[in-house]
């Protein structure tokens, strides 16, 4: 479960995020020790100061590889000690936390292989120079394509803003920007760079690695619990068919799932990803129905917190909604203008139907032509819902100071 954590939490995942940005650091404190030796010991500069000003252009450049160390490590620091805050799928967390040796090597390679494109511009060997800016370009599109595939791959599926579209058009301008740089260092001559134009390339290079490794975090580091960017995370996707087959457990939504609502008149609208209504910090994909009358709606979906599909069933009353689902506890409680009946998993179709319509009567409302506005307000609904539970849960003092997005609404 995801977890609102207390003062105490949120004091320590601060300072294992400080700690953690110092250590990615080591690299950059790496790199510049080292331009300093090269630089030092062939000659290339003259004077201690006028090398420390050289070497500190170079700060940049090791700073891009940085900032890519600080995105996976807090990945893998939130998959050690089993927080949360970081908007990636656990399938995702786990993956960079097993391949996080490779993933480093796949950042530090391109940034150490730039500084040396542009230190060995001091020898003014042509050979050796473009050498390197050849390796520097072929280790960065790898980079690259590593850096979209998380994205596309474990962050969108939490996350709908961060994919589709909006991803393919992110890593357009990224590639555009870093093409025409890198066509003006090729054609640069075999002679030592400016100052100003060492540093300038770091720096595009640092912005253009930062803009490769978003972190998006549910909360806030300083004030733990309060949600951040809240409006990215709330959204209902419209999905194609072949991104819906590459999220795990789509596949279970299949003819045998659908067929007894498809024999009771409902028809098919569209494929979405959303958080889930019971728990909407956890996203779920699937398809979305709407009865013959067009006053249900059939939400048969897969999910992060539990392996197989639920069904959900949703009607309108004027400003409120009837649910009837197979997904979450009995126990489980929902704002006022929903009203929540959950049954277990294991009851069949029709009679889930059945019960809906005895739950939700015959004076439902018309659902409009867009009916996931409606799902909107309904996520919408719990999380202000959870939020006003957590701050009075907060302020009496129970549950020791951690309060689950679950709990919160028992």
């Amino acid at each position: 479960m995801n977890l609102t954590t207390s003062g105490s939490t949120g004091l320590e995942k601060l300072k294992s995020v400080f700690f953690l940005g110092l250590t990615c650091n080591l690299t950059t404190f790496a790199g510049c020790a080292v331009t300093w030796i090269i630089l030092a010991k062939n000659g290339w500069v003259s004077g201690i100061w006028q090398t420390l000003i050289t070497v500190l252009s170079f700060i940049p450049i090791f700073m891009a590889d940085a900032i890519n160390n600080y995105t996976i490590g807090r990945i893998k620091l939130e998959h050690d000690k089993g927080w949360d805050d970081v908007q990636i799928s656990a399938q995702g967390r786990q993956k960079v936390a097993s391949h996080y040796q490779f993933f480093r090597l796949l950042s530090i390679i391109p940034a150490y292989l730039l500084a040396a494109a542009i230190i060995a511009g001091f020898s003014g060997d042509e050979g050796i120079i473009q050498a390197l800016k050849l390796a520097f370009l072929l280790t960065f599109a790898v980079q690259f394509y590593r850096c979209y595939w998380l994205l596309h791959r474990y962050v969108s599926t939490r996350l709908p803003s961060f994919g589709g579209r909006r991803l393919i058009g992110r890593s357009m301008i990224i590639a555009s920007v870093f093409t025409l740089w890198y066509l003006y260092f090729w054609k640069l001559p075999a002679q030592p760079l400016s100052l100003s134009q060492i540093f300038a390339s770091g720096l595009l290079y640092f912005f253009i690695s930062a803009a490769l490794h978003p972190l998006p975090t549910r909360y806030s580091l300083i004030r733990p619990g309060r949600p951040i960017a809240k409006g990215n995370f709330f959204k209902v996707e419209i999905i194609d068919d072949e991104l819906l087959s590459s999220l795990p457990g789509a596949e279970e939504i299949n003819q045998n799932l659908r067929q007894p609502f498809i024999d009771a008149g409902f028809t098919f609208i569209a494929n979405i990803r959303l958080p889930l209504i019971a728990l909407p910090l956890f996203q779920s994909w699937g398809q979305l129905f709407i009865a013959g009358d067009k006053k249900t709606l059939l939400l048969l979906l897969a999910c992060e917190p539990q392996k197989g599909t639920h069904r959900s069933l949703v009607s309108l009353h004027g400003d409120k909604y009837t649910l009837t689902t197979d997904f979450g506890t009995p126990q489980a409680k929902f704002p006022g203008n929903i009203d929540c009946i959950i049954h277990e998993r294991k009851i069949a179709s029709a009679e889930l139907l059945m019960l809906h319509h005895k739950h939700s009567g015959d004076n439902a409302d018309e659902f409009s032509a867009e009916p996931w506005h409606h799902l909107e307000t309904m996520i919408k609904s719990v999380i202000a819902f959870l939020e006003s539970e957590n701050a009075r849960t907060r302020s009496s003092g129970t549950a020791n100071g951690v309060i689950s997005n679950e709990g919160a609404a028992r």
